[in-house]
């Protein structure tokens, strides 16, 4: 059962990434049309676009830590959880190490569920 979400699961992906690269070449299409038209700005039916530059500014830290040294006490830390699948296939001895259910083999016998 878990394999079979998985698999759907990268079905998915793999659609998400297809519509995303059809709707990123409709946008560049888009953008040609306006930078075409000399317009940052327009407004074609019921949509408003724009298409403008924009400015983004950041701190060098490597710099900022050569002139002022340790940055350790203004250094913020959040945690958080990746999830990560790879979807490589796995070697034989590898894939036998989960069951039908989704458990995993140790050498002692079966472990814990693959989902928890």
């Amino acid at each position: 059962m878990l394999e079979a979400k998985i698999r759907e699961y990268r079905e998915l992906k793999r659609m998400a990434e297809e519509a995303q690269a059809m709707a990123d070449a409709i946008a560049d299409e888009i953008k040609a049309a306006m930078n075409e038209a000399g317009e940052t700005k327009m407004v074609v039916g019921e949509y408003k676009l724009s298409y403008a530059e924009a400015k983004r500014e950041t701190l060098d830290k490597k710099r900022l830590q050569e002139d002022l040294g340790d940055l350790s006490e203004y250094t913020k830390t959040t945690h958080y959880k990746v999830f990560k699948p790879e979807f490589d296939k796995l070697s034989r001895q590898q894939s036998n190490l989960v069951d039908a259910e989704g458990r995993f083999f140790r050498e002692e016998g079966i472990g814990n569920k693959a989902s928890q």
